[in-house]
């Protein structure tokens, strides 16, 4: 499957996910823009895998399994479904925990 990368300003204008005359909603493009998406830090590429977008009112939840080094979970809370904020805030955790050690990655699965 290919697809199109959506840039995060086309969703600014719909952080109330509502869906678009397609049916598409914001956390709909937000997932599609973020799984398989690779990241790098000074050690290693992890990979993103989107296990969810799930939306309360003006929060948003991302669920997420990173995968390199060690497979992680992490679920992050934002307030909008802006592409490139979620990429910079896992990429900030990521590289903390790489060159500190905090907070520590923990292993998904076996």
């Amino acid at each position: 499957m290919t697809g199109k990368f959506i840039p995060s300003r086309d969703q600014v204008t719909r952080l109330d996910d509502a869906p678009s005359a397609g049916g598409v909603t914001a956390a709909d493009e937000l997932f599609f823009n973020l799984d398989g998406r690779i990241l790098h830090t000074t050690e290693d590429e992890w990979r993103l895998e989107v296990c969810g977008v799930h939306t309360s009112g003006t929060h948003h939840w991302v669920q997420l399994n990173v995968h390199g080094a060690l497979g992680c979970g992490l679920t992050l809370r934002t307030d909008t479904l802006d592409t490139a904020d979620v990429l910079r805030r896992v990429d900030e955790w990521l590289s903390l925990a790489a060159r500190t050690g905090q907070p520590s990655l923990c292993t998904i699965g076996d």
